[in-house]
């Protein structure tokens, strides 16, 4: 056995001089392996449902190797405990020919020998685990350090302003539940998804205790900064809770009319029709003027 990983560690290699340094906007790095290399990466939690399965894809000995899973269970994965959380060291890439011949299957490549699987190899001080890349951002199983790093860096400890109705859901759990608009949130933390485990969200906390997590797309939809709160609340003291808690109506300033509804489907001669709410607004000198339901 030792001779046959002997034989493993000589034959990693380059993955091209076109690679790239890692990406920190994102956590997968798709073909870009040897971005790896160097990276802090620890095991994603599994949801309930999944964690008696335990994690495919780990190895103490490649498989081509004598296919030696990493703290194997009795479905001949690796132990849910055995990884879960666990920090690692990416010291290396290498890959190998596909096993044709027992039906391994190939990722569906772009860029890489599509005939070849591949591996990240990862150290801590007590362990060396052999990890088969994925062609799927949807099967990587690892979470990068610089990745959450980056998301935290100019968001954790942001404070932004509720505007619009959202159906948060009770920090780790299904169970939803609405907050008072406006109401100001504070970003705590980011995290992966406590329920499904199957992505990144940002934890954020209401001032009045509430806690929930949101995407950043959610987030830019249904918040507006605090500094633009102060801004608007300053400029429209008595429109600013009226317009976001109401219908549009008249005098309703044309700025508080497009946070609310967001930008119109059409807008032709001040009159700013949204289809889906069944309303046209007719707008002058930067207030509502009149209101007129549609079909």
């Amino acid at each position: 056995m030792k001779k046959i990983v002997s034989i493993l560690i000589c034959s990693l290699f380059a993955l091209g001089a076109n690679a790239q340094g890692f990406d920190a906007s994102k956590n997968y790095q798709g073909e870009n392996l040897q971005a790896y290399i160097g990276q802090t990466v620890r095991v994603r939690a599994k949801p309930a449902d999944k964690q008696a399965v335990g994690y495919g894809s780990f190895f103490k000995v490649p498989k081509f190797a004598g296919g030696e899973v990493y703290s194997p269970n009795e479905q001949g994965n690796t132990e849910y405990a055995a990884l879960r959380g666990r920090l690692f060291h990416v010291v290396d890439v290498f890959s190998r020919e596909a096993d044709a011949a027992n039906g391994e299957k190939v990722g569906a490549w772009q860029t890489l020998d599509a005939t070849k699987v591949y591996y990240l190899v990862m150290t801590n001080a007590d362990d060396t685990v052999y990890y088969k890349y994925p062609d799927k951002e949807a099967s990587y199983q690892l979470i990068s350090d610089a990745y959450v790093a980056a998301s935290k860096e100019g968001m954790v400890g942001n404070s932004y302003c509720l505007v619009k109705k959202f159906a948060f859901r009770k920090y780790g759990s299904t169970e939803t539940f609405g907050a008072a608009i406006p109401s100001m949130w504070t970003v705590t933390d980011f995290v992966l998804n406590p329920v499904t485990c199957a992505g990144f969200v940002y934890k954020i906390e209401s001032d009045q205790g509430q806690v929930s997590t949101i995407s950043l797309q959610n987030l830019q939809k249904v918040f507006i900064s605090k500094a633009q709160f102060i801004e608007l609340t300053e400029k429209y003291p008595t429109d600013f809770d009226k317009a976001l808690n109401g219908g549009p109506y008249v005098g309703e300033p044309e700025e508080l009319l497009i946070l609310k509804w967001g930008q119109p489907d059409s807008k032709a001669n001040g009159i700013y029709t949204y289809k889906a709410k069944k309303f046209r607004a007719t707008v002058k000198a930067g207030k509502v003027a009149a209101v007129a339901a549609i079909k």
